[in-house]
C-alpha cells in the first residue's frame, strides 16, 4: 500500500478506454492486488486504478489492457 492511502479504486472498461462513460467501478479495496472474476476466457478488457487517501485521490493510472484466462 502507498503511504497515506486508505484504499484503491479499480475500474474496468470493456470497450474503448478513451470513452469516459465506458469505465465502471470494479472495487474499492485496501488490498494492493485484485482478481476480477467471471470474465469470459479470451475476452479483452482495459483496467485502471487510483489511490484514495489523506491527500485526496491520485490521478488514474494509465489504462492497461489484459486478456482474461
Amino acid at each position: 500500500m502507498v503511504h497515506g492511502t486508505h484504499e484503491y479504486e479499480l475500474e474496468r472498461n470493456d470497450n474503448d478506454p478513451a470513452v469516459a462513460g465506458d469505465w465502471h467501478t470494479l472495487a474499492m479495496t485496501t488490498q494492493s492486488k485484485y482478481t476480477d472474476k467471471g470474465l469470459a476466457s479470451g475476452s479483452k478488457h482495459w483496467c485502471r486504478v487510483r489511490a484514495r487517501g489523506t491527500a485526496g485521490d491520485s490521478p488514474w493510472s494509465d489504462p492497461a489492457q489484459a486478456m482474461a484466462r
